[in-house]
């Protein structure tokens, strides 16, 4: 074949190239190695990481989300619903949900929140054998909170 190099024969009577396959072999056997041991060890996430997306609470424990719909507008892939409602003339989101299944975790939503309710915590084991589960709503997005750093 074009551009194969051909052994000599000193390499061919003494097996240079398998002699050199286990020096190798040799100088990376006593090293430190560099697998994790995933349940036990787990790797941190780059610091730029997007994971679940939760929301971010006032000092006194009520939600920012004010339900406006801007981050359900932005949003490439269309996976969230949004629904508000007014109580005691105060606007709050009475449903939120994210289909997981369908976001890209671009991180736009966060972005354009007018009032910094939103944010995507380092979490990144989340998966789940049946769909549904991957269906986050206001429930599911207050067990992240408390992991948001104000």
């Amino acid at each position: 074949m074009e551009g194969e190099r051909r052994l000599t024969l000193f390499e061919k009577l003494f097996f240079v190239e398998i002699i050199k396959g286990h020096m190798l072999t040799l100088r990376y056997l006593f090293s430190k190695p560099f697998t994790i041991q995933y349940p036990d060890e787990k790797r941190a996430p780059v610091p730029k990481s997007r994971g679940i997306h939760t929301f971010k609470l006032n000092p006194d424990g009520t939600e920012r989300c004010n339900a406006c719909g801007l981050c359900a507008r932005i949003c490439p892939s269309k996976c969230m619903k949004i629904a508000g409602e007014k109580i005691d003339n105060v606007r709050v989101a009475k449903d939120y949900d994210v289909d997981l299944t369908r976001c890209i975790f671009c991180g736009m939503c966060v972005d354009s929140c007018p009032k910094d309710a939103l944010a995507m915590v380092e979490a990144y084991e989340f998966s789940a054998y049946d769909k549904n589960d991957l269906m986050l709503d206001k429930k599911k997005m207050h067990l992240y909170s408390s992991k948001v750093t104000a």
